[in-house]
């Protein structure tokens, strides 16, 4: 078993080819991400492997994931709960995401944005093994040691992620492997920002949002509700006067003239008839 920690030239040179492949094979960041992973796979044996976007990693925040790419070999017994095991699995469930994520959070409070921990790391044999949530779940997609990693992201509780998973009953990876998967996830964050950004008018929405001031965030975010503007003054805590005048800010800064070309630019125009915006926010 080889006991290195860090990756040759000629090591560090295939991964980086793998990524300049993909990229130049395609235009899709995730069909990018696929390829990379498929690749990663080969490298370091794993059965499984999957890029993604998790939210609710703050305390009192109930894990979520987000989005993601993955990519593997399995079965359509295997595939199923695989799906079952990224949608319904949350930190208590799971004996090593528990450990991981105290260990994550621990590393934020001390400014450390990175962290990458292999299972045996987190719980032992005995304890993985007994769980009854591994039994369940992960047994029966056939997937069992995997490395974890994780990268903070600007937003509070959301990280971007990778997971390398061996198959059922396989040995752990070896301390090469985990370095190789470690590469790989630090070397595709840009393309997992694009892959995981929102799209259409969701995208357009969290663009303008970006740019503007709190207050006109919150007009924003009220305008687009189902208030009245009598409400949503009364919401923000403002005289109708100082309503108006931040809507009139807004409407500038967003290129329209009204409520009705705003919800245009963010809500899909089959549900606004006739509406049309003067400039598009670009996706």
């Amino acid at each position: 078993m080889s006991r290195r920690r860090h990756l040759n030239s000629r090591e560090t040179a295939e991964l980086v080819g793998l990524v300049a492949e993909a990229m130049s094979s395609f235009a899709d960041p995730r069909q990018q991400l696929e390829h990379i992973l498929t690749g990663l796979n080969k490298a370091v044996g794993a059965k499984y492997s999957l890029l993604g976007n998790f939210h609710g990693l703050l305390p009192g925040q109930a894990m979520r994931f987000a989005d993601g790419v993955g990519a593997g070999v399995l079965s359509a017994a295997e595939a199923s709960a695989v799906g079952y095991y990224f949608a319904e699995t949350t930190i208590e469930s799971d004996p090593a995401l528990r450990v991981y994520r105290h260990q994550v959070e621990e590393l934020a409070r001390e400014g450390v944005r990175v962290s990458h921990r292999q299972r045996s790391d987190l719980v032992t044999h005995r304890r993985w093994y007994t769980d009854q949530h591994v039994l369940d779940v992960r047994k029966t997609a056939a997937i069992d040691h995997c490395v974890y990693g994780s990268v903070w992201t600007n937003e509070p509780g959301k990280i971007l992620s990778v997971s390398a998973h061996r198959a059922w009953g396989e040995p752990a990876f070896t301390t090469l492997e985990f370095a190789k998967v470690s590469a790989v996830h630090l070397g595709v964050l840009e393309i997992m920002v694009r892959a995981f950004a929102p799209r259409g008018p969701e995208r357009r929405f969290e663009l303008a949002r970006a740019g503007l001031t709190p207050r006109l965030r919150s007009v924003l975010e009220r305008l687009l509700s189902a208030d009245s503007e009598k409400q949503a003054a009364a919401k923000l805590g403002l005289q109708t006067p100082a309503f108006h005048a931040a809507v009139v800010r807004l409407y500038h800064r967003l290129g329209v003239s009204s409520r009705a070309e705003l919800m245009a630019l963010f809500i899909d125009e089959r549900l606004v008839p006739g509406a049309r915006t003067k400039r598009r926010i670009d996706a």
